[in-house]
């Protein structure tokens, strides 16, 4: 209900209403069409879409949906009486927030029907849009079409779907298809892709739309500019383009793709404006290329462009090889020239060359292949030539061949079809041979018919498919078989062929000996075979991998024998078979296993003790090992250590290869048995000995009391002590191999002991020669500082060693060395590190003792020497026997395994002298030490008459001395007194010789040069008399004071 003071202004209203706006509705719209707004009202609608409106019109057959500004038909119009345009009339009243009331007069408005919508050009479209841009910048100009006659139905009005995106607040659209840039692009969204969809909307009745979705892409570098096809031909391709406009490229990269498939996808440097690619392309190929401006966060593509390849052949002016012609292009001025580039000139090459200038003829790659006839190694072979191989199963005189040849549509070398192997065995023809000899070698019972299965399994050893090396796989299957044929062979009972026949079978079993081996040898390692027959592995191969530096685990071969490797320094494969029930050995019970084990390369392997084990039927029976030797053709026993019987194998160790077995120890005379457990118990136990003998040397040494130490001696006997001990280790650790090849640390502990003991024998020589000349024919010398002793026992026998031991430490990189391989093999860090030092200072040693013996020769007719020599030449002669025996029996210590207890025997003797010459030595040289710091023994009459005769001349200085009393005073030849050395200008005998009195000269601790004399215990001690020597220095007279025995090295 309209009051009556509202329904005045609204008739006014209505009276000067302009009913420009329109509503559109085309001809026979049916009930419900909704009428189209007109531009104008459209845009004021929208803007008071959240206001509540009402229609008041006069046109019948219309009304307005519930809470929208919608209109729609309510009758159709074809059934409608039309009036005229003032009678289609009404409006729209919006009834707003804040009692804002508006009104909207329109008319309504017939048409023809609206039969197209508006088309974009392109459904997708992808722009790239410089981050640099400024504000305002046009990006793309959308092509939009409408193919309606009448003027407004081809009005339309563009925009985005999504008012609330990234996109929308970055970029605008006007309706002409205009999108420009509405902001400033931040750098965070550089080469994220901005998706977007934009709707044309027309005004024409039905109202119709049409979308597109655009993707924009914010870029640091633009597309490359003024892409173009130089030229496209079948075989190769050149394109050009110019810089982008924007940005700075690190590189291009060019892509050519035929429909969804890539052809070429490669990168470009970035000074480069042009590339050539070489791809094979059809003729009516659909092929697309597209060039990128790639930069470090991302690229810029260009378009896809399309091309087709031209027919004919260019040609110009070039160098090439002689394997290609010049490859032309269009340059400057549309000119005919050859290619060239960074690479250099380019050419178009034959079929089979390939390179920049044709010069590499192409070849096709090396490839296994497995056939009927067997598997090949085919090697890499030229264009237009073919490789020919040997058949796998037939002799070496049958070959099969296979060309190379040039695919020229994919533009590469390929194999051809194998010839010739028609004539080839197969693998099936070869089984079923081995199950006949197999079957045969079960039944025979003539030698002849072993011999036919032995001369087929050699035939078959020696086809290429069994060398050592060589293009032709090993076959697993064949060699199977072949171990089956060999396992029934081992069972013949060829006594009883023997007794029967009366042949020789001895050869035979060494053919079918050696025809094991040989399947050995061609095992490729590591593997294992084994014949399986009625669950029993009575034929089992193990080739192994024997790695340097590394360490070995047991290995089992077969399930009765085992080995264990010990550790090489060159790599190398051990192959072991091992037999049971095997009746290819004489003297052996078949029940008891044969171990076969060789190794390549033997000539430049060198191993220590390989353990082993042996499976035994009877475990009550007490077994050793045993090996054949070829020479005296018999069993034997020597070089093998037996090491325990437990858990049913005999463990053993040995240091060569040969055939294995086990045989009763009943078998061996007691007489040899009694000294083979000689040979391993008196080592044991002279070792011991020694160890005690070095230990009760190094006690005595110790406590010797005296003004300085004799370090050199200290420090031999406590190395002498670790030698021994190794020894020792060694000996009781059977189990551990050669310690010094296994453990590194006790290698170089050893080589440390050996060279400074060496060291230190030659510095006790040097210092029983250095004694000798002191006192040779009255040379009176002042003794060495106490620092020379120590200094240069810690260099010669702590420095040098250990500086040498580094070294070998160093450059061996966990290499193992053994004292044997001297021996053997000529190692420049054995011997240099090793061996050569050692034998320089034994050398010296010996140089030393024998000029010390020597000098005491000569010296020791001369009534004028004070001091006895004979502990000193003795000590010089036990000494250089005590460097003979210590390396001796160092020596047979490391080959007391390589003899029938010979060598064991002499190692026992050398060490039992060793330890009877280093007591006599440490006696002789107490004894020399004390004769250095008290003299010879002397009565005490002898002493208390000297000590008065010295006394007595102290105040009588200018006078000639009164040696008379002295004189006729018992005492030895050597005990001839000089009273020089007390400050007196002589003492003569009665033959008016001058006597010596070096006797009486020794010097203190502190080296002083202070002489201290005391008196016998009868006569009162004097005080100390200070005497002025003619040399100039001051000594104290105190007779009879007594210096231990100490070293003055």
């Amino acid at each position: 209900m309209i009051y009556p003071a509202m329904l005045i202004p609204l008739l006014i209203v209505a009276a000067r209403a302009d009913y420009s706006d329109e509503f559109r509705i085309h001809e026979g719209a049916s009930i419900g069409t909704v009428l189209t707004a007109s531009p104008e009202l459209k845009r004021k609608l929208d803007r008071v879409s959240n206001c509540y409106s009402t229609l008041d019109t006069s046109v019948p057959w219309i009304e307005l949906q519930e809470f929208s500004n919608v209109l729609h038909t309510t009758e159709s119009l074809n059934y409608v009486n039309l009036n005229t345009r003032e009678q289609l009339q009404g409006s729209l009243t919006m009834m707003c927030p804040g009692n804002k009331v508006l009104t909207f007069p329109f008319s309504v408005h017939i048409t023809k029907m609206n039969r197209h919508a508006p088309s974009f050009k392109k459904d997708s479209l992808e722009i790239n849009v410089p981050l640099g841009s400024p504000v305002g910048a046009l990006l793309t100009q959308l092509e939009v079409t409408d193919h309606d006659a009448v003027i407004y139905n081809s009005q339309r009005t563009l925009s985005f779907k999504d008012t609330k995106s990234i996109g929308d607040s970055l970029f605008s659209i006007s309706n002409d298809g205009s999108i420009t840039l509405k902001t400033s692009i931040p750098a965070s969204e550089a080469y994220k892709k901005i998706q977007m969809q934009v709707v044309a909307v027309d005004y024409g009745s039905p109202q119709r739309y049409s979308e597109t979705n655009i993707t924009i892409v914010p870029v640091t570098v633009s597309q490359v500019r003024h892409l173009k096809m130089n030229v496209a031909s079948g075989r190769y391709q050149i394109f050009e383009w110019e810089p982008p406009e924007y940005g700075i490229p690190d590189k291009y990269r060019l892509v050519i793709r035929r429909e969804e498939h890539t052809l070429v996808d490669e990168e470009v440097d970035a000074k480069a404006t042009r590339a050539l690619t070489r791809v094979k392309i059809g003729k009516d190929w659909d092929v697309t290329y597209s060039v990128a401006a790639v930069s470090f966060m991302g690229e810029t593509a260009s378009p896809k462009e399309q091309f087709k390849i031209i027919h004919g052949k260019l040609e110009c002016v070039g160098e090439c090889s002689h394997g290609g012609l010049p490859l032309c292009y269009f340059g400057p001025l549309n000119s005919l020239q050859q290619y060239e580039d960074s690479e250099g000139r380019h050419c178009e090459c034959f079929p089979g060359f390939t390179g920049v200038s044709c010069d590499k003829k192409e070849s096709c790659p090396s490839e296994k292949r497995v056939d009927t006839y067997g598997g090949l190694d085919w090697p890499e072979t030229g264009v237009n030539a073919s490789a020919r191989l040997s058949c796998p199963y037939n002799d070496k005189s049958e070959e099969i061949w296979r060309p190379c040849e040039w695919n020229s549509l994919e533009g590469r070398a390929q194999w051809g079809k194998t010839k010739g192997h028609e004539r080839c065995q197969t693998q099936t023809s070869i089984l079923m041979h081995l199950g006949m000899h197999a079957t045969f070698a079960e039944k025979a019972d003539q030698i002849s018919s072993i011999n036919t299965v032995s001369s087929y399994l050699a035939k078959l050893l020696n086809v290429p498919s069994f060398a050592k090396s060589g293009p032709a796989h090993f076959d697993l299957k064949i060699a199977q078989h072949m171990t089956m044929v060999l396992d029934a062979v081992t069972r013949v009972n060829y006594t009883k062929i023997q007794e029967r026949t009366k042949a020789n079978v001895t050869e035979t079993k060494l053919q079918l000996l050696s025809r094991i081996s040989a399947l050995s040898s061609r095992l490729p390692p590591p593997f294992q075979l084994a014949a399986d027959r009625d669950s029993k592995n009575n034929i089992s191969f193990n080739a192994i991998e024997w790695q340097p530096g590394t360490e070995n685990f047991r290995q089992q071969v077969g399930e009765s024998c085992y080995l264990q490797l010990p550790m090489i320094d060159v790599e190398s494969v051990m192959r072991a078979v091992c037999m049971t029930n095997s009746s290819l050995v004489d003297t052996i019970d078949h029940r008891n296993p044969v171990l076969m084990m060789n190794v390549d390369n033997p000539d430049k392997i060198v191993f220590s003790k390989i353990t082993f084990g042996l499976r035994t039927f009877n475990s009550s029976e007490n077994y050793t090992c045993v090996y054949y030797d070829e020479i005296e053709r018999a069993w034997s026993n020597r070089g093998i250590r037996h090491i325990s019987q437990r858990g049913g194998y005999v463990e053993c160790e040995t240091s060569h290869l040969s055939l294995f077995s086990l045989l009763p120890e009943s078998a061996f005379s007691s007489s040899s048995s009694m000294l083979r457990d000689l040979a391993v118990l008196l080592p044991t136990v002279t070792s011991f000995i020694a160890i005690v003998c070095g230990v009760f040397l190094l006690f005595l040494a110790a406590i010797q009391r005296g003004p300085s130490i004799d370090y050199p001696l200290l420090v031999f006997l406590f190395l002498a002590f670790i030698i021994h001990a190794l020894h020792l280790l060694t000996l009781l650790a059977p189990q551990l191999g050669d310690p010094f090849l296994q453990a590194p640390t006790l290698h170089l502990v050893y080589q440390f002991c050996v060279i400074s003991a060496c060291a230190l024998v030659m510095l006790l020589a040097q210092s029983i020669y250095a004694v000798i000349m002191q006192y040779k024919c009255n040379d009176d010398k002042p003794e060495p500082p106490l620092c020379s002793s120590f200094c240069s026992t810690l260099f010669f026998g702590i420095i040098i060693p250990a500086l040498l031991t580094s070294t070998t430490y160093f450059f061996a990189q966990q290499s193992r060395h053994e004292l044997t391989r001297v021996f053997t093999r000529l190692d420049w860090l054995f011997i240099l590190n090793f061996l050569s030092p050692s034998l320089l200072f034994c050398s010296l040693t010996i140089v030393f003792c024998l000029s010390s013996l020597r000098a005491a020769s000569n010296c020791s007719s001369r009534a004028s020497s004070s001091l006895s020599l004979s502990p000193a030449s003795h000590s010089s002669s036990m000494l250089l026997l005590l460097i003979l025996l210590l390396l001796g029996h160092i020596v047979l210590f490391v080959f007391r395994a390589y003899s029938d207890g010979l060598v064991a025997a002499l190692f026992v003797i050398c060490q039992l002298a060793y330890c009877l010459v280093s007591f006599i030595f440490a006696g002789y040289l107490f004894r020399l030490r004390y004769m250095q710091l008290n003299g010879d023994e002397l009565s005490t009459r002898t002493i208390e008459t000297k000590s008065r005769a010295v006394l007595s001349h102290v105040d009588r200085r200018p006078e000639e001395p009164d040696c008379s009393a002295l004189l006729h005073s018992p005492h030895n030849p050597s005990d001839d007194l000089s009273c020089s050395s007390f400050g007196v200008n002589g003492c003569k005998n009665g033959n008016g010789n001058t006597l010596s009195s070096s006797y009486y000269q020794s010097h203190s601790s502190s080296h002083n040069n202070q002489v201290i004399v005391r008196s016998l215990k009868s006569t009162p001690s004097p005080p100390p008399l200070m005497l002025d020597s003619p040399n100039g220095f001051s000594m104290t007279a105190s007779l009879f004071e007594r210096a231990p025995m100490v070293s003055i090295v």
